[in-house]
């Protein structure tokens, strides 16, 4: 998909019979609004997707969607914009919004979500305007986008959506991790290191007998679980790629008998060439995604959307969290920045 210029079915809103092809409708409408595939208002050819509030200002919303199935989108940044067109549009106003989902967890949460509301304000009376709204630093498990116009809460008015183009860039990676799939070293394995609190409890192994590719891996393990120790490895990099922009780690895990808080990977910048002191800026997994149990290898990432101007040193981190029995091993460490 990297390079397209518009994934969109029925952009132009031109095609369909009652209802126009792909575009379906949400939200909590009620008989609260009226949505259209209007005939004769348009920004380009005859037709527009339309809201207005039927029985004054109300405190549901409603919105016109598409969806589209994606596959590993890590690196990607997805851009949509579309114009609008309002009349008297008075309240929240409008919003349009770009979701990712992990079709696979079924929590009806967004792993992944980005809107103009609160950022740009589209409201009030104005001809054919066009606005837009990216997403970045999509995890590897998002498998499905979906685009809204949202007509939001407390309006009255009507809003006309028209030519709406979803396209896709992908992001050229900026590389700078060494030895990513510990296959490199003597007696240990090049780059990294371990550390954490109570060390001598855990096994840190340079792995021969797990590994995602290759033949390496990174291992953590522990048999009895504590509440106050814990250990990882480690790999610290210059931030110069990454100043200024974001970075995203992403990592292939497999688990054995992981037990308790379980496993995380995190990023750290600091603005000194080591981890020294409090962290600049800091992203984990650690209390957003679960790693536990027993599985075979799967793809984690996490990502830091704001990485400060003068950060010095990026670290990442492969965590055996505290409170946690089990083994885990790490493989395929990937850094990118945008």
């Amino acid at each position: 998909m990297a390079g397209s210029a518009q994934l969109l079915l029925n952009g132009d809103m031109e095609s369909g019979t009652a209802m126009p092809d792909v575009w379906w409708t949400g939200g909590t409408p009620g008989q609260d609004f009226e949505l259209e595939w209007a005939d004769g208002v348009a920004a380009s050819g005859s037709r527009s997707l339309t809201v207005r509030d039927a029985n004054g200002a109300s405190d549901s919303f409603a919105f016109w969607a598409q969806s589209l199935d994606v596959a590993n989108p890590v690196g990607m940044t997805f851009e949509l914009s579309a114009s609008i067109k309002l009349d008297s549009v008075t309240g929240e106003g409008l919003s349009i919004a770009i979701r990712g989902d992990d079709l696979s967890l079924n929590n009806g949460s967004a792993e992944v979500f980005t809107t103009t509301q609160g950022h740009v304000a589209i409201d009030g009376t104005h001809d054919w305007t066009t606005y837009t709204v990216e997403l970045s630093l999509l995890p590897a498990e998002i498998d499905r986008i979906t685009v809204f116009f949202v007509y939001l809460p407390t309006n009255t008015g009507t809003a006309h959506f028209d030519d709406a183009i979803l396209s896709v860039s992908q992001t050229v990676p900026t590389l700078e991790l060494q030895n990513t799939s510990a296959e490199n070293g003597g007696s240990r394995p090049d780059d990294w290191w371990h550390g954490g609190r109570g060390q001598g409890s855990y096994d840190f192994a340079w792995s021969d007998t797990q590994a995602s590719s290759g033949l390496r891996s990174l291992g953590i393990g522990r048999v009895d679980a504590s509440a106050a120790e814990f250990g990882f490895w480690a790999q610290t990099i210059d931030a110069t790629s990454f100043a200024g922009g974001s970075a995203e780690l992403t990592v292939r895990i497999r688990s054995t008998g992981l037990a308790g808080q379980g496993a995380a990977i995190a990023i750290r910048i600091d603005d000194t060439p080591r981890p020294q002191g409090f962290a600049e800026a800091f992203a984990t997994t650690q209390g957003n995604r679960s790693i536990i149990g027993s599985g075979g290898w799967k793809m984690y990432n996490v990502s830091l959307r704001s990485v400060p101007a003068d950060a010095r040193s990026v670290t990442v981190y492969l965590i055996h969290l505290t409170g946690t029995s089990g083994s885990v091993y790490f493989d395929e460490m990937s850094l990118v920045g945008g």
